[in-house]
């Protein structure tokens, strides 16, 4: 994970090439981790050294992904299930800030029992490598899931609010996730998300976990309160999945920028422009977005409200298309009905209980049949003439 130290004055575009407003000058002063640089080329030889190493009961086969300070493996056991298992890297192993952390995920991961939270299975230590086993997720990340166009709005809203009801569940446990993004965001094979990396994790009545000045997380998901050094709350978490949400609804998230700082001074002091939604997508989720990116945390939602939302835009997308399709069943019926129903009461009405009833029955169809097919299906049957012998 690459360290960018910085003191720097970023000045607001006034809207004329070449001109800087004073007004709009931001300071920020801060020691900035950057997570979307993970993988360092020296690291991959390492995690293929590990392949087929033995840690605790479980033997590591091929890379799943890697991370800043860990890599993590299949593992397997004899008559055992498939498991994930994230190693320390042998720096990280020596850096008592990182164990400190990776102690954190394991006992944060293990109090939030939730079937939309990935499982921890064990935590230990091997050989001097810490590592952390976790349920086998192999549905890939909400990430592969947004990149995608052809997947279902009704699909997309409702994995969102699986990820909402889990942080709601790990907040109403006094826990802040602070990392939130879509590449933490599991899918198993069925689809159902399931939150992982609560690396960053804290209770929300400790103190900060670094230094003042120091911001942790995913600069193009971090709430305004964190690039100010502020303390990290529930409203944190919500702010970044306003920012999936946004993401998922138009296409793109709400800011870009070339630089980490970039990201920083835009969810700092930038609103993000109205949401043009793509596709089929209820119109209530921009305004949730919306809300969501608040730039003040008092003005965020709950993730609980986030959550109930979310679920009610699904629902009504489903009880649209469930009346729909109610119609059209009937709709079918009745036509069918219509085109079989005279030839039905025809034989009907040469029998013994041939009423009149039947006899109106029957004018009534072949008239609705005429109406629908611009012509009837056929003059009904008169009673059949007397044979020559019958005559008198």
């Amino acid at each position: 994970m690459q360290d960018l130290s910085a003191a720097l004055e970023i000045d607001q575009p006034s809207g004329k090439t070449g001109e800087r407003s004073g007004p709009g000058r931001c300071y920020v002063l801060a020691l900035v981790e950057l997570p979307s640089t993970v993988t360092a080329p020296a690291q991959k030889p390492l995690a293929e050294r590990l392949t087929g190493v033995k840690v605790g009961k479980y033997k590591l086969k091929s890379v799943l992904g890697q991370g800043g300070y860990g890599d993590v493996h299949l593992g397997v056991t004899r008559g055992g299930p498939d498991v994930a298992v994230k190693v320390l890297h042998a720096t990280a192993s020596r850096d008592e800030e990182t164990i400190n952390r990776f102690k954190r995920e394991a006992d944060t991961a293990q109090r939030l029992e939730h079937p939309n939270i990935v499982r921890i299975v064990d935590v230990g230590s091997s050989r001097g490598r810490h590592y952390l086993v976790m349920e086998l997720v192999r549905g890939g990340s909400l990430r592969r899931l947004l990149d995608r166009e052809d997947v279902p709005p009704d699909k997309v809203t409702a994995v969102l609010a699986e990820v909402a009801t889990a942080l709601a569940f790990a907040h109403a446990q006094g826990v802040v996730h602070r990392d939130v993004k879509p590449e933490n965001v599991l899918l198993t094979k069925a689809g159902r998300a399931k939150v992982a990396d609560f690396g960053l994790a804290r209770a929300v009545d400790q103190s900060s976990l670094t230094t003042e000045g120091r911001l942790l997380g995913t600069a193009a998901y971090m709430s305004p309160e964190q690039v100010k050094g502020q303390r990290a709350t529930a409203a944190s978490d919500v702010y970044a999945m306003g920012i999936i949400l946004y993401e998922a609804i138009t296409g793109a998230r709400p800011f870009y920028a070339d630089s980490q700082l970039g990201y920083l001074y835009q969810h700092a002091e930038v609103a993000p422009a109205r949401p043009v939604i793509r596709g089929r997508y209820p119109a209530a989720l921009a305004s949730l977005a919306l809300d969501c990116l608040a730039k003040d945390p008092n003005d965020r939602p709950t993730m609980t409200e986030v959550a109930e939302r979310l679920g009610t835009a699904s629902h009504v997308r489903f009880r649209l298309a469930r009346r729909v399709g109610i119609a059209v069943l009937l709709l079918a019926i009745l036509s069918a009905l219509v085109i079989a129903l005279p030839s039905l009461l025809d034989p009907l009405c040469g029998d013994w209980f041939g009423a009149p009833a039947f006899r109106l029955a029957r004018r009534g169809a072949h008239a609705v049949h005429a109406a629908v097919f611009s012509e009837p299906i056929g003059k009904p049957a008169d009673k059949p003439p007397a044979r020559p012998h019958e005559r008198r």
